[in-house]
């Protein structure tokens, strides 16, 4: 990149990113290149490796921008796991989580440990031979488990003060303030891990949870999108973030291209599916045809017969309503024909359906008083 004054005011420093471009536009390079050329060398990268692997990260991120629409892959991380989200709303538990460090001096020690509750857990931690950062991360990961937030911080004190540089001491903090719903500190650990491994998702996808939740939507939806465009792994989670703000500021379109983002071959299609089939029937106002794309956004999706037909039954009541108020219509919803007597016999059928599976009386009786109510009038 070329920028005035690289020889006179910008000699030990970096220009601002907000006037130099490729740095306002890729904010994951601008973190690269200053971690690099941190004024204190402890701050820097701590091996050719380790800048090597963030470096890739950034390559990706960069690429899949410029390449939108693209078929995407799925990078293994050496610092996280993959996400497993298969629901709409992501929390501190469902977060990528760390990856063991083998060459920690307890790793073996740790990994001899029989599984059990955080308590058990905790009691044997104690006994550790050696204090060590991933005997700090263990424990505050079940003090995360018992919804302790004060301790877990404190065991991220610990590690910061055994190594100052460790950036996983700032993930444990977030995910402890994100646990406590204490946004801003949750957004300041997560932006600060994010500055440190730059070429991980991971953070972008805790920092936009964090100002999702904060009321800083617009920030939230652009690092969801940078993380949806950039790995496979994380497009479910992030097109969810997206599509609740899109729904929110009342964009149904919005939200459900977004929920159209999520592939067939994903964990969290089903989810998505029906969360666009929720998300149209909100937004459809007098739409007979958000209606009609409501009820087919589940076909081909396996839900149960309280699932399928609860949705049936809210979609038909709804174009029931309108079309007794705006008559009939030449179209149709889903496969009912935009008619009264056809809308009727619909409901009647999903109501009876629902009182079959119910499980007391008193619900079987109101849904078949529903269903009897809602029929088309008959000689029979």
């Amino acid at each position: 990149m070329e920028f005035r004054g690289y020889q006179s005011t910008y000699l030990s420093s970096l220009p601002d990113p907000a006037t130099t471009p490729v740095f306002r536009d890729h904010d994951s390079f601008y973190w690269l290149v200053a971690k690099c050329c941190a004024t204190d060398p402890a701050d820097r990268f701590a091996s050719a490796d380790e800048l090597r692997s963030q470096a890739l990260g950034v390559l990706r991120e960069v690429v899949a921008a410029r390449t939108e629409g693209t078929s995407l892959t799925s990078a293994a991380s050496v610092s996280f796991t993959t996400p497993a989200v298969s629901t709409a709303r992501i929390d501190w538990d469902q977060l990528p989580s760390l990856r063991p460090d083998t060459t920690d001096s307890q790793h073996a020690w740790l990994v001899s440990l029989a599984p059990g509750e955080p308590h058990e857990r905790l009691a044997d931690l104690a006994k550790a031979p050696e204090v060590s950062a991933e005997v700090l991360l263990a424990r505050g990961a079940e003090y995360l488990l018992l919804g302790n937030a004060e301790a877990t911080k404190e065991q991220a004190r610990q590690l910061l003060t055994l190594d100052p540089w460790d950036w996983r001491a700032l993930w444990l903090q977030g995910l402890a303030s994100l646990q406590s719903s204490d946004w801003a500190d949750a957004q300041a650990s997560f932006s600060a891990v994010y500055q440190q491994v730059p070429g991980e998702l991971a953070p972008k996808l805790a920092l936009a949870v964090a100002c999702e939740a904060g009321g800083q939507g617009d920030v939230a939806e652009g690092l969801y999108r940078t993380c949806a465009q950039t790995d496979a792994a994380y497009v479910a989670p992030a097109a969810f973030g997206v599509a609740r703000i899109r729904a929110a500021a009342g964009d149904t379109e919005g939200a459900v291209r977004a929920l159209d983002l999520v592939p067939s071959t994903s964990r969290g299609y089903g989810e998505a599916r029906r969360l666009r089939a929720d998300v149209l029937l909100a937004g459809s106002g007098k739409d007979l045809g958000r209606l009609g794309q409501a009820l087919t956004s589940v076909d081909g999706v396996r839900l149960d017969t309280v699932e399928r037909e609860g949705l049936t039954a809210r979609i038909l009541e709804k174009a029931l309503a309108i079309v007794g108020e705006i008559g009939p219509q030449p179209e149709t919803v889903g496969p009912y024909a935009a008619r009264e007597a056809t809308l009727r016999a619909g409901l009647e059928g999903s109501y009876r359906s629902l009182a079959r599976e119910a499980k007391t009386r008193e619900e079987r009786v109101a849904l078949v008083d529903r269903a009897n109510e809602v029929r088309p009038w008959t000689r029979t």
